[in-house]
């Protein structure tokens, strides 16, 4: 073993043809975890293309028939009122549509000037351009303001406040959509569209880190347990309590969060992605409270063997990105024991050198390392057990490789006193 060792890491030493050291550049571009915003959640991306396209060219109809009632001047009142709030709402809706289209095309933009097309792009320099999108929204502001002004005993005021509100959003003056909501909560106390309020009056204080302010909107929002929004209000709950570090609360609030997801998708098949989010933000929130038993207890408790995997695949890279390195090789080696033949186990083996080699522990280093080639070389029983897997092997081998390289160019010194020499 160590004669085939090194001769392996003379020959890299002197110039074995070498792959890129992408593993340390794979860890920079992980995701940094955030909060969802509500947009994000309540948007047209999961709209078929054909959906979307028709129903804009029947609003175009339905506008142009609403704008003739207008015309006439024979409509007053509640009528009158209900018509325009009808075109506001359509205004409103095609704002959102031009926006979409906007975005998509700014990052087909951004995504072309990334790759260097046209040439001399630069990323930092490109804008979204939001004309099209924000005349439509301020021709919905335009009449909602005219309802409220002239119809102010209108019977869906609350909703002419939400949708003013949301309309101001949408064309960046968050300030002027805030005193909407907060107008409503306190004018219109029991309209249904409060809940909707208090999320929107949340995420404009959360936005500009005020998370004792955005603390009691969200808390307000969850006392509406039949609302729609009362699982997005207590994610942000504990998203608000995680940053000022009080993390039991914050564990709480994402494991009520899935429960709750659990639940809606049992009962309507709701889309799991509030719940997909908690539990990605319920490991960093274990990891940073600390504590790693309850987070294996939780998880184990869901009774999905792939959900405790990836769990325990996100909180090992975690504590490795935070520089708890001892935690990172225990949470990789509870990997490894799971499944030790399991197609990513060189991968766990290789971030446990990766970590003793951040630690400065050069003799550990070898020794794991030596535990690589043995356990996950070319003739282990893991490269027979996975032969069927040409791509695991290859990877296998080229964490080997890497590793013996990296002897070679950090390790000499140490390589000959443990023996290898």
């Amino acid at each position: 073993m160590h004669s085939f060792f090194r001769s392996t890491i003379l020959l890299l030493a002197l110039g074995l043809s070498t792959s890129a050291w992408a593993q340390e550049d794979e860890r920079k571009s992980r995701e940094e975890r955030r909060a969802l915003k509500m947009s994000e959640v309540d948007n047209q991306s999961n709209m078929s293309e054909a959906y979307r396209q028709a129903a804009h060219e029947k609003r175009l109809e339905s506008i142009n028939r609403a704008k003739e009632m207008l015309k006439g001047g024979q409509l007053s009142g509640e009528a009158k009122a209900k018509v325009q709030f009808r075109l506001a709402e359509m205004y409103f809706e095609e704002g959102r549509f031009y926006y979409f289209n906007e975005m998509q095309g700014y990052q087909k933009q951004y995504d072309d000037c990334f790759n260097g097309i046209p040439k001399g792009c630069d990323v930092n320099k490109l804008k979204p351009d939001n004309s099209v999108s924000q005349k439509w929204q301020k021709n919905a502001i335009r009449l909602y303001d005219d309802i409220l002004r002239n119809y102010p005993q209108y019977q869906r005021a609350d909703q002419v406040l939400f949708f003013l509100g949301s309309a101001y959003q949408e064309i960046n003056e968050p300030d002027k959509a805030k005193t909407q909501f907060v107008r409503l909560t306190s004018e219109y106390s029991q309209s249904s569209y409060v809940p909707q309020a208090y999320v929107q009056i949340g995420e404009y204080f959360f936005d500009r880190n005020k998370a004792y302010e955005a603390l009691q909107a969200y808390t307000q929002a969850a006392k509406y347990k039949n609302s729609p929004n009362y699982g997005f209000a207590v994610y942000k709950q504990s998203w608000c309590f995680y940053n000022v570090g009080e993390y039991d609360e914050a564990i709480q609030g994402m494991k009520e969060v899935v429960r709750y997801s659990q639940v809606q998708q049992e009962q309507n098949g709701a889309a799991p992605m509030l719940q997909d989010e908690a539990l990605k933000d319920l490991v960093r929130f274990f990891a940073d409270a600390g504590d790693m038993q309850e987070a294996e207890n939780y998880f184990r408790s869901l009774g999905k063997e792939e959900l405790y995997n990836k769990m325990l695949k996100r909180l090992a890279r975690m504590y490795f990105d935070q520089g708890k390195f001892n935690q990172s090789i225990t949470t990789y080696r509870k990997l490894i024991a799971e499944n030790a033949n399991a197609p990513e186990a060189p991968n766990y083996q290789n971030e446990i050198i990766n970590a003793y080699q951040k630690m400065n522990e050069k003799e550990q280093t070898l020794n794991e390392i030596q535990k690589l080639l043995k356990n996950y070389g070319k003739n282990s029983a893991w490269a027979a057990q996975n032969s069927a897997n040409p791509d695991a092997i290859r990877k296998a081998q080229n964490y080997v490789e890497d590793a013996l390289r990296r002897v070679a160019v950090n390790y000499n010194n140490e390589a000959k006193k443990t023996g290898f020499w």
